[in-house]
């Protein structure tokens, strides 16, 4: 190879060929990642195809390769207008969706989702299908706001009911981040209606999935031992911080669970 042969150079006459040997290795890395772009932006794979582009536009910054570090980044760009693009139409989609099922203000959110991802493909990466995109989005937009405007508080707070059931599904099956995202769902829509008693709830749900029912636990005891002690209620904050530790044991939080040990043996009955 070229490298091999600009090696054997150096070593039978001397001569410094180092420049040259870092200059090919970098343009034939370049090569490589603007062969493997280009496939992965073909086949639809944007995120590898951002990885390689960006290496290859890196590879030529090193060695002041402005002309072949320019096709790469334009080769970036494209990639990202087509990357936000599909993620426009993945909004859409789970928008299309929701509005089948009758689930309004959430379809909503997904079409406003998609608006901002078209409208990041035009501001930031001269998409050329970004426009005709939010021109029919906003249509969209427009219609399922008239359709909220048309919608009682009850009927809408049915939507939000649902939101709050599979919420409570997706704490139990563990997928707590899902929760969330319903619970934020029906909140923003008892917002909407002004329902105060369930969005107090709804918090208090929240707080709940926010770290799991072990970490939540584990909180809540150590919450409840510092309580104890402030009241010299030893052996109650004994009791919370062995149940904060056996908590955080079984989260597998080797660090936190030690740290409770350590506030045990603090009291003298570590």
């Amino acid at each position: 190879s070229a490298i091999s042969i600009s090696t054997s150079l150096k070593e039978d006459y001397g001569e410094d060929v180092s420049g040259y040997v870092v200059g090919m290795k970098a343009y034939l890395s370049y090569a490589s990642c603007m062969s493997l772009g280009t496939s992965a932006y073909e086949s639809g794979d944007y995120e590898t195809a951002v990885t390689n582009f960006i290496e290859a536009s890196k590879g030529m910054d090193a060695i002041d390769d402005t002309t072949n570090r320019n096709v790469a980044d334009e080769a970036l760009n494209n990639t990202n207008a087509k990357k936000v693009i599909a993620d426009g139409e993945g909004y859409e989609s789970k928008g299309a969706k929701l509005l089948e099922d009758g689930n309004y203000s959430q379809a909503l959110t997904q079409y406003q989702s998609a608006r901002e991802m078209y409208s990041l493909a035009k501001e930031d990466y001269d998409s050329t299908d970004a426009a005709d995109k939010i021109s029919m989005v906003d249509v969209k937009i427009e219609n399922i706001e008239d359709m909220i405007e048309k919608l009682s508080n009850q009927d809408l707070e049915k939507e939000a009911d649902s939101y709050m059931n599979m919420a409570s599904q997706a704490a139990y099956d563990g997928q707590y981040e899902q929760a969330a995202e319903y619970y934020e769902a029906a909140k923003e829509i008892f917002q909407g209606t002004g329902n105060t008693d369930q969005i107090i709830a709804i918090n208090e749900k929240l707080d709940e999935v926010q770290y799991g029912p072990d970490e939540d636990a584990a909180v809540n005891n150590l919450i409840s031992a510092f309580d104890a002690l402030a009241k010299g209620d030893y052996m109650t904050a004994m009791t919370c911080l062995q149940q904060a530790k056996a908590a955080y044991e079984k989260l597998g939080d080797t660090e936190r669970a030690n740290q409770v040990q350590a506030l045990m043996n603090g009291l003298g009955q570590g």
